[in-house]
């Protein structure tokens, strides 16, 4: 068994010394646990200025981002999905505008959501990542044509 050793300051200890434990976490909660406004304007900036360069993993941004959003949960800072997904839109790279139709279509019928962006966003990294399956066996083909 663990023990935690706290260093706390004296009128502290003297106030809560005859309580129980449970006690004298929720003491400190209260006074430590609280995120500060300077905080939660930090993490809040952070996500508003957060961009998808589009030269590392998809799903490390998204994980990023998700860290994001649930630090600005936490502070009770709840962004509805629908301004989340058109953020996602929003700063999506160049590389991948060609799902942008697919995304106003959503937007139009009002079933954008989250999971649907990051969803298109994967199938579209995906798709570029695989070689074109014609073009390479027509470079096959025209490799095993007799001189």
């Amino acid at each position: 068994m663990a023990s935690l050793l706290l260093k706390i300051w004296e009128d502290f200890r003297l106030d809560h010394m005859k309580s129980d434990g449970s006690k004298i976490w929720a003491d400190l909660a209260s006074k430590f646990g609280a995120t500060s406004d300077l905080q939660i304007f930090s993490w809040f900036s952070e996500w508003y200025r957060f961009t998808i360069p589009g030269n590392q993993s998809l799903q490390k941004e998204f994980t990023y981002w998700d860290l994001l959003i649930s630090k600005l949960k936490t502070a009770e800072i709840v962004i509805p999905d629908k301004i989340l997904a058109m953020q996602l839109v929003a700063i999506m790279p160049q590389a991948y505008a060609t799902i942008i139709p697919l995304m106003v279509a959503n937007i139009n019928r009002k079933e954008l959501t989250v999971e649907k962006v990051k969803g298109y966003m994967l199938t579209e990294r995906e798709r570029k990542q695989k070689p074109n399956k014609k073009a390479l066996a027509n470079r096959i083909s025209a490799d095993t044509l007799p001189a």
